[in-house]
């Protein structure tokens, strides 16, 4: 929605100074947060869920006007927990784990007003709820501020070559890239590495992407040590437009769907 509120804007010229907007369908990335300041928009991330009615984080909205990296790194991070709201990261075990900004998890949740549990389906209740939690099936890592980055879905995280990727980190890379508007990463089959990372892109208007493009910013973060070299893409699909879910997250399942036979020569990290 953000992407598309700039480009009506481009086109009947209407300042937006001043509006605001809180991010939470998808991971807001440093890219569309930098557009929206420039154009005087307060831009920042949320987190929550359906379960969550909704708002559970929010992103600290500080310096309004600057566009440096540690600025932005917080304007797009998942956020602080609101009050009344406390979070740990776990194993599938339900050992808590250390908020070290580093070490990844389930985040689970517990609030006073989280659904208790779905109407008529008591196993997927009791497996919302185990141990006493709200389980999110969101992998994150909390930092010792208390800030909560989510990193990817259980669902969504790619393994390739016994490496783990996340795919909503690669995502992000690659919505950095020339010629690229919108990205999506999912993983495909693959004989040999079990699985690869997929982009599916949509394309700035006149602009030629190509796979070198794509991984100049994979390139640069895997030469940073940020990513394993094992999230270096061979291959991306073009197409019009994302799919979306009833709430305007990218659909993945149905790009799995679609572009599951994606992968004909195995890839080489």
């Amino acid at each position: 929605m953000l992407e598309m509120v700039i480009q009506a804007a481009n086109q009947t010229g209407t300042d937006l100074t001043g509006w605001k907007m809180t991010i939470g369908g998808s991971a807001l990335t440093r890219a569309q947060c930098a557009e929206g300041r420039r154009r005087g928009m307060d831009v920042a991330a949320g987190y929550g869920m359906s379960e969550t009615c909704p708002l559970v984080a929010k992103a600290a909205r500080r310096f309004p006007t600057l566009l440096d990296d540690d600025v932005l790194s917080t304007l797009t991070m998942t956020g602080i927990p609101a009050p009344l709201v406390d979070v740990r990261i776990v194993d599938q075990d339900m050992n808590e784990l250390p908020q070290d900004g580093r070490t990844r998890g389930e985040l689970i949740l517990r609030a006073p007003w989280l659904t208790l549990c779905y109407t008529g389906d008591t196993k997927a209740s009791e497996a919302l709820w185990r141990g006493g939690w709200l389980h999110t099936q969101d992998i994150a890592t909390i930092d010792p501020q208390g800030q909560i980055q989510i990193r990817d879905r259980l669902k969504d995280v790619i393994k390739t070559g016994g490496e783990w990727i996340d795919s909503i980190h690669l995502e992000e890379l690659v919505a950095t890239a020339e010629g690229f508007a919108e990205a999506s990463v999912i993983a495909v089959p693959d004989v040999k590495w079990g699985e690869r990372p997929l982009a599916v892109i949509v394309a700035r208007l006149g602009a030629t992407p190509t796979l070198d493009l794509l991984n100049v910013p994979v390139e640069k973060a895997i030469a940073e040590g940020v990513i394993t070299r094992y999230a270096r893409l061979d291959q991306f699909e073009i197409v019009d437009q994302l799919p979306l879910t009833s709430v305007g997250k990218i659909d993945k399942k149905v790009l799995r769907a679609r572009f599951a036979d994606a992968v004909e020569v195995t890839a080489q990290p």
